[in-house]
């Protein structure tokens, strides 16, 4: 069951992120969500073959230096371009 609902969360973060990338921070957080769903979908795997709960911690303290990353690249955008909008970056802009 944790397997499937994951698995629905995932897609329900990527559906937007494919469609909706405005501003910086709403990728950041579509981003979170899909972590959010692999997370519950590990938390699933892990139940079902009775492995240690260890691995679960281990990916959810990578996803929050990922958020943490991600948050302060926001602000070094915002402080250098002004705005956070997708948009606007390029590969020679950046």
């Amino acid at each position: 069951m944790f397997l499937i609902l994951g698995l629905w969360i995932v897609i329900a973060g990527l559906l937007p992120l494919f469609f909706q990338r405005k501003h910086f921070l709403s990728v950041l957080l579509l981003l979170e969500v899909v972590n959010l769903g692999l997370f519950i979908s590990f938390l699933g795997v892990i139940n079902n073959f009775g492995i240690s709960p260890f691995c679960c911690l281990v990916f959810i303290t990578i996803g929050v230096c990922e958020a943490a990353l991600g948050l302060s690249l926001l602000v070094v955008v915002v402080r250098n371009w002004g705005n956070d909008h997708v948009d606007g970056f390029g590969v020679t802009k950046f």
